[in-house]
């Protein structure tokens, strides 16, 4: 059984085939933002991260119900319960999508594809530190590096070969070496210890894209002068004193991150603005319930202080 395990930035063809006994799985996690410092204890670090992504509008059901919390799902062979029945296939006959706890330890061969994002950098890492957990060799791990983030301008046929393993895909599959494999779990646990310091060796033997991941991690940490983290004040700033909708304060903050090293997604700002506006000291008001659309958010009296402090005219 050959696993190929990706993070959120992928995305395949609807058509693409896949060889029998290849299962791709899609990592959803974002682990620039949210607490990782549980990691060692991966229940608590489950249920930490469960925690945190709850407080997004986001992830509630049309039926209001939560969203459950999941991490993997197989993404290929697809599963279409839609599809499975316009084709007239039975429900009952077809095969489940596997559950990635129950796969990965009894997988032959695994691939960790991933780009150069901050995001595609930790995901790697943080396999450094989970994969051991579920007994698997990491001298059996390859990686796959991409070096373009957006790969929806890749071809099916590119697709086809990477999936396929065929000898002239564009870019194969690596294996590395276990020292590597700990400099990562270094890394990754740098991170996770956050605001304590980073260790000034892991700077020296860093390429340039941990070290951004090294800053953009520091960003998320909270200010000492105002006690904001990065992702807090991009909210401040891309939100005024009159009534402004929602959606466009945060398109407003998402713009401002611009740097495709930091970018955030959407319900993660959702998510940071109503616990901003949830504080025992609220520096946003809102009014409205339901999508951001429908809500409307201003500055409170807190909030226009906190952004003269950080050296805002307002």
């Amino acid at each position: 059984m050959r696993l190929i395990l990706c993070h959120k930035n992928f995305s395949f063809p609807k058509s693409v085939q896949i060889p029998e006994e290849t299962f791709t799985f899609l990592c959803w996690e974002d682990f620039s933002v949210g607490p990782l410092g549980d990691w060692i204890d991966l229940t608590e670090f489950r249920r930490s991260r469960e925690a945190f992504w709850s407080k997004s509008t986001g992830s509630v059901l049309p039926d209001g119900s939560a969203m459950p919390y999941f991490v993997w799902t197989q993404i290929l062979p697809k599963f279409d319960l839609v599809e499975m029945h316009k084709n007239g296939i039975d429900i009952d006959d077809a095969a489940l999508p596997l559950e990635f706890d129950d796969a990965a330890p009894v997988a032959t061969e695994i691939e960790v594809w991933r780009d150069q994002s901050v995001n595609g950098v930790i995901f790697q890492w943080y396999l450094s530190a989970l994969l051991p957990t579920m007994g698997i060799d990491l001298s059996n791990v390859s990686i796959c590096l991409f070096p373009q983030a957006n790969s929806e301008k890749f071809t099916e046929k590119f697709w086809s070969e990477m999936l396929c393993d065929m000898p002239n895909r564009a870019y194969p599959a690596r294996a590395i070496s276990l020292s590597d494999w700990q400099k990562m779990l270094q890394c990754w646990e740098a991170i996770a210890n956050l605001p304590d310091p980073i260790d000034a060796s892991l700077h020296k033997t860093s390429d340039k894209h941990a070290l951004q991941v090294f800053e953009v991690m520091r960003g998320r940490q909270p200010d000492a002068l105002t006690g904001l983290n990065n992702i807090q004040t991009r909210i401040l700033r891309a939100t005024s004193v009159d009534w402004k909708k929602m959606a466009r304060s945060i398109g407003d903050a998402m713009v401002a991150g611009g740097n495709v090293d930091d970018h955030v997604p959407v319900n993660t700002l959702e998510a940071t603005l109503n616990e901003m506006a949830k504080m025992p000291h609220p520096l946003i008001e809102k009014r409205g319930v339901g999508p951001m659309h429908k809500c409307d958010v201003r500055l409170t009296a807190q909030g226009q202080r906190k952004l003269r402090q950080i050296g805002e005219n307002i």
